[in-house]
């Protein structure tokens, strides 16, 4: 039997954990408001196309990330790890906002540690979403 692990490496593990995916969700949001801008300014909308454009795109981001975590049987439900996850291989997007600051600095996440890529990007939908919310109520776009 193994010693438990000091609380300081939990915290710092959870910590690193969660800048991962909070720099993985700001990168998607990043690339979402430029291709909503650029789609906008190519049909020659205004913002509030943008708005539209990434609100729509938000939901789609929602609807994928939940498809991507839904359970394939009712064994699933009962694992404690996740299972299907590829831990080895990472997607470009990965690799741009783990070398960002300040997940360059700090390091990644042991692999077995990492948040999936289906939850980071349910994250990311979130924030996409969020976005939008705070651009039409509070900038008066849309």
């Amino acid at each position: 039997m193994s010693a438990p692990e000091p609380p300081e490496t939990r915290i710092g593990r959870f910590a690193r954990r969660w800048i991962d995916t909070a720099a993985y969700a700001l990168v998607v949001a990043i690339l979402c408001i430029v291709g909503a801008l650029v789609v906008s300014v190519a049909t020659g909308g205004e913002l509030a196309r943008a708005n539209a454009l990434l609100f729509v795109t938000g939901w789609c981001l929602l609807a994928y990330a939940t498809f991507l975590m839904w359970p394939s049987s009712p064994d699933d439900l009962d694992e404690q790890a996740p299972s299907g996850e590829t831990v080895a291989g990472s997607t470009r997007i990965q690799s741009i906002a783990r070398s960002l600051p300040p997940l360059r600095w700090i390091g990644l996440p042991d692999p077995h540690h990492r948040m999936p890529v289906r939850r980071q990007l349910f994250v990311a939908s979130i924030l996409v979403l969020t976005l939008s919310f705070v651009a039409e109520r509070w900038l008066g776009i849309g």
